[in-house]
């Protein structure tokens, strides 16, 4: 909602509107529209975590501007690619590492991403696990 409709279902200028809210609130209008909509995008991020950023922006109505940027940074710690991957399902990233749904030799994978990681197993992993 642009703040001229917003002011004119106030009954006042967009000047006042601004003026008076401001006083209020402690900031513009338009940032707090922009925090409002910052948080649907972290709920619909959360909910949705599969979904690219651009769905979820046209979903939410952001634009990912320097200024959406800076709030969600401030608002919740973590730029936004930092806070979807935060969201993606434990499991889901599993599977990103280790094939677990093809035919493979899964506790091969296994054993080289625990070779990767230093970690030395002295014993060979159990395919059932």
């Amino acid at each position: 909602m642009a703040i001229a409709e917003l002011a004119s279902q106030c009954h006042v200028s967009p000047k006042t509107l601004t003026k008076v809210f401001a006083a209020i609130v402690g900031e513009a209008p338009k940032t707090t529209i922009k925090r409002w909509r910052l948080k649907k995008l972290a709920h619909s991020i959360v909910r949705r975590p599969d979904e690219s950023l651009l769905w979820h922006g046209v979903e939410t109505g952001i634009t990912f501007t320097r200024l959406d940027k800076r709030l969600f940074l401030e608002m919740y710690s973590q730029d936004v690619c930092s806070f979807k991957r935060t969201c993606q399902p434990i499991l889901r990233q599993s599977r990103s590492l280790v094939p677990w749904e093809e035919v493979c030799d899964a506790t091969r994978e296994i054993e080289l991403i625990i070779q990767a990681s230093g970690c030395q197993h002295s014993e060979p992993l159990d395919a059932g696990a």
